[in-house]
């Protein structure tokens, strides 16, 4: 008796740079592989479904370019149930032709069920198309392919052409990561890491759905999975794959994230490559518990957060730090002078927040280019002074802001500046926001103020309105004419 297995191979267009931790040309354009099969049994009496296969099984499967390059070889791919059909996790391809040199379905012990021959074995007449597979992925268009495999169960590997039937499972099990937001769980993309002995095995970008993980290993091997996602908080746990089978359905880790302060942290970018301290300062939260990104954690409470919150690194570079604890009660942040450069900040966690301070922070190395303060509607005091590489500041129309200071923001535009004139101008007229004070423009020598942005004339008209009929007062004069030599200039 022979079990025929029919799989369908669709193609879709994704512009991911990377998929499972395989590098990806930015600019290829890619083609998505997923294998989905009905199981089929063919005997004299006729075709009876088969109900499923077992639990933890994986499509292992090898292909090459044209020219003989290995693309995957014996990637183990995760199998997903759909009512009487299965399917694997999608893989990118750049657009091009391949060949399929290996297709088998292995079962959680690492057992072979299925395989397609190899053209010229024994077997090769019980299936309508055998091994090696031509086939296109093009972009822009969606491809079908039909292939069969054979129950191996009464084979032998030369009956299909393979030397051995007796391979090494990789480590798999699936990955769901999932967010609660406005008090509702949904799925949630992130990034997950397989780490063991302090090395990343392996990388993964997770999707908003149940992910198929694989890498080497033994069951029993202890290794720490790693989930981190802006704006929550990190997790991590210790596992082995002999602990996911036992303590879960269907090999199924779910994860829920944490809300929480995060950002990356670049500890001392401008001291000696041995020197790594870092500070910020919160206020004024009663506990919050902070993971620095390198181990280390500390939970604080009371007069422990009073002042800098300092911690020193071993090694200088980026660290994704994130805070939890009873951040919905934090009113300020401050990071002044390098004290604790970042990378990049989330703050849609601090709904509280009032006074945000991160100035003078140099011009070299990484900064964050956009800072989102669209969650922050209490935020009464802006200071982003002489933060070299930001290109954008986005606030909401809900903002309160009063006290400003922007100046020494060379890479913000006069497109991006307006737009923040916008969503400031509409919420001080529509809440009668008075007394407000904004500084844009520092004195560079011979009576030139350069003024960031520059505001465009409709965005200084909104700004003399805001003086003369709301009591503002701007460091620079509304009515100066700018510099021809310099268009970012102005002439007092």
């Amino acid at each position: 008796m022979k079990t025929l297995l029919t799989l369908i191979i669709t193609s879709f267009i994704l512009t991911s740079s990377c998929k499972n931790g395989r590098e990806i040309p930015m600019l290829a354009k890619m083609g998505e592989v997923s294998f989905s099969f009905a199981l089929n049994e063919s005997n004299e009496n006729g075709r009876n479904m088969i109900s499923n296969i077992p639990a933890g099984s994986v499509i292992q499967l090898s292909i090459q370019t044209q020219e003989g390059t290995e693309i995957l070889t014996r990637e183990q791919v995760g199998i997903l149930s759909f009512n009487d059909s299965y399917a694997t996790e999608p893989i990118e391809l750049v657009e091009d032709t391949y060949v399929l040199t290996e297709f088998i379905i292995l079962d959680a012990a690492g057992d072979v069920l299925y395989a397609t021959p190899i053209a010229g074995s024994p077997k090769e007449d019980l299936v309508s198309i055998s091994l090696p597979f031509t086939f296109s992925v093009v972009a822009d268009n969606i491809e079908q392919f039909s292939m069969e495999v054979l129950d191996v169960s009464t084979l032998t590997p030369e009956d299909i052409g393979y030397a051995s039937l007796n391979f090494k499972i990789s480590h798999h099990f699936f990955l769901s990561v999932f967010k609660i937001e406005s008090n509702l769980q949904t799925f949630a993309e992130a990034e997950a890491y397989i780490i063991q002995n302090q090395d990343t095995l392996k990388e993964f970008s997770i999707e908003a759905k149940i992910n198929a993980l694989s890498f080497p290993g033994e069951d029993t091997s202890v290794f720490t999975l790693v989930i981190i996602k802006d704006g929550f908080a990190k997790y991590s746990k210790k596992w082995t794959i002999e602990e996911i089978k036992d303590n879960s359905d269907n090999s199924i880790v779910t994860v829920t994230l944490i809300p929480a302060l995060t950002f990356g942290a670049l500890p001392n970018v401008y001291a000696t490559s041995d020197e790594s301290d870092f500070s910020f300062a919160l206020y004024y939260p009663d506990n919050i518990i902070i993971d620095w990104g390198d181990g280390v954690i500390d939970s604080l409470s009371g007069t422990d957060i009073n002042g800098p919150l300092e911690h020193t690194y071993e090694k200088t570079k980026r660290y994704f730090v994130s805070v939890t604890g009873d951040i919905d009660r934090v009113e300020g942040f401050y990071s002044y002078y390098g004290q604790g450069q970042l990378a990049e900040i989330n703050l849609k966690n601090l709904p509280s927040l009032k006074d945000f301070r991160y100035g003078y922070n140099g011009r070299e190395g990484t900064f964050p280019l956009i800072m989102d303060f669209t969650h922050n509607a209490q935020l009464e005091l802006l200071d982003l002074t002489d933060n070299y590489n930001l290109d954008k500041i986005i606030i909401s129309e809900t903002n309160s802001l009063l006290d400003i200071s922007l100046f020494s923001l060379e890479n913000i535009s006069t497109q991006d500046l307006d737009q923040f004139v916008d969503a400031l101008y509409s919420s001080v007229v529509a809440n009668n926001r008075r007394g407000g004070y904004i500084a844009l423009a520092i004195e560079i020598g011979d009576g030139e103020i350069v003024v960031t942005g520059p505001p465009s004339q409709a965005a200084l008209a909104k700004f003399r309105i805001m003086r003369d009929q709301y009591d503002w007062y701007f460091d620079f004069d509304l009515g100066e004419q700018r510099s021809e030599s310099n268009p970012q200039a102005y002439v007092k």
